[in-house]
């Protein structure tokens, strides 16, 4: 513009209105920046914000995973520790598959429920001994918070859990949920030691399915209350940041307008 105008022998004059180019305007042209201020803002952004939920689910993960293995080393301490508390030889009196509900068994019922009342998380405590079919367990006693105990000499079959028959030799833990005709839970298993040194059976702790889901969803909730309460400080933070810079720069736009306008 400014080349036109001297080209032709005019010059613009000091103080005078604004000129108008011929169909430009200065302003606007020079505004596509601000419109790149943008859309760079929305690309970091982006950036930030797919690499938050990257860390968040990163960390979700990892938190699971550990909160879970605590839940394991838990189990296995608290199924140990009941084995050691039960008089093997006592059981192993009794015949395998015996259905008789003594005395004895009222007591390490009454003993199990005690347990169990003192740690929620606990469902279930049980005792299983061993049959001449490897695969083939029988339920000495049971106990369940849920009501739905089974009987001394109801057979349970380990075909499809062997991390079970383990137990009958060292403690054990399940790395994940298994589902029978009990429902779903996490189990740690511990044996039945006698003054021999030989295992007689096993003692089975449960866990609800449920605790590990509630456990899961209460992570989920702490993480995205974590990436919504970050994705609000980044948004305020962008929008002091973006205010700073477009202050200035709708000054300077202004300006650059009007001296390309003839002021």
């Amino acid at each position: 513009w400014i080349a036109s105008q001297t080209s032709s022998g005019t010059r613009p004059e000091t103080g005078s209105k604004p000129i108008k180019s011929n169909g430009l305007n200065p302003v606007k042209e020079i505004r596509a920046f601000h419109r790149f201020h943008y859309r760079l803002t929305v690309l970091y952004g982006s950036a930030v914000v797919a690499t938050l939920l990257i860390m968040v689910s990163f960390f979700y993960s990892l938190w699971t995973q550990a909160e879970v293995e605590s839940l394991q080393r838990r189990l296995g301490a608290f199924s140990t520790s009941i084995a050691e508390t039960i008089d093997a030889d006592e059981i192993a009196r009794y015949k395998l598959d015996a259905t008789d509900d003594t005395e004895f068994h009222k007591k390490l019922r009454s003993q199990f429920s005690q347990l169990a009342t003192r740690d929620t998380d606990i469902d279930s405590i049980y005792v299983l001994r061993p049959s001449t079919i490897p695969t083939e367990l029988y339920f000495f006693v049971d106990y369940s918070k849920t009501g739905e105990q089974a009987k001394p000499g109801t057979p349970y079959s380990a075909e499809n859990t062997p991390i079970m028959l383990k137990g009958f030799l060292r403690p054990v833990v399940e790395d994940k949920p298994y589902a029978d005709e009990y429902g779903v839970t996490l189990s740690a298993y511990a044996p039945l030691i006698n003054h021999e040194g030989k295992s007689i059976g096993l003692v089975g702790v449960d866990v609800r399915s449920e605790l590990l889901e509630k456990m899961q969803a209460r992570l989920l909730e702490i993480c995205l209350a974590i990436l919504l309460l970050a994705l609000i400080v980044i948004a305020l933070v962008s929008f002091f940041v973006a205010r700073s810079i477009r202050e200035p720069l709708g000054r300077l736009i202004l300006a650059t307008g009007a001296v390309a306008q003839g002021d």
